[in-house]
């Protein structure tokens, strides 16, 4: 994390490693608002994001470009994630981005590949909110 404040706003950067062999990597800075218990429902969170300019973090811009010297910068990234509970200790995610690879991916190499990453996204997700509650 890059910054943050108590009202849930972040900004960040992640590197994506390409699940498809001769795509490169992929990373991107964002501005993010963290909103927990929405309209006062116990559970129900949310995350929008939106591009972040990472000229605003030379220090981190630099760094990220020397580790990853092949990874390319996402030119589009926004979205949402929102947890809806519906009882009986289940709940709902919606998971909604738009975002484009960059670089000289073709429009149907990028389709595959967001078709494989998207998914994980979400299993993960999962599979980290199970561990952290004992399941």
């Amino acid at each position: 994390m890059l910054w943050s404040d108590t009202t849930g706003r972040v900004h960040f950067y992640q590197v994506l490693a390409s699940p498809v062999p001769f795509v490169s990597d992929r990373y991107w800075f964002l501005k993010a608002q963290n909103t927990w218990d929405v309209n006062g429902v116990d559970g129900h969170h949310r995350q929008t994001w939106d591009m972040l300019d990472p000229n605003l973090y030379p220090e981190a811009y630099a760094s990220v470009q020397r580790r990853y010297s092949d990874a390319v910068i996402t030119p589009l990234n926004y979205g949402s994630w929102e947890v809806l509970p519906l009882g009986a200790g289940k709940v709902r995610v919606i998971y909604r981005i738009v975002s484009h690879p960059g670089g000289s991916l073709s429009d149907s190499l990028a389709e595959t590949v967001t078709g494989q990453t998207l998914p994980d996204n979400i299993l993960n997700f999962e599979r980290v909110t199970r561990a952290k509650m004992g399941g």
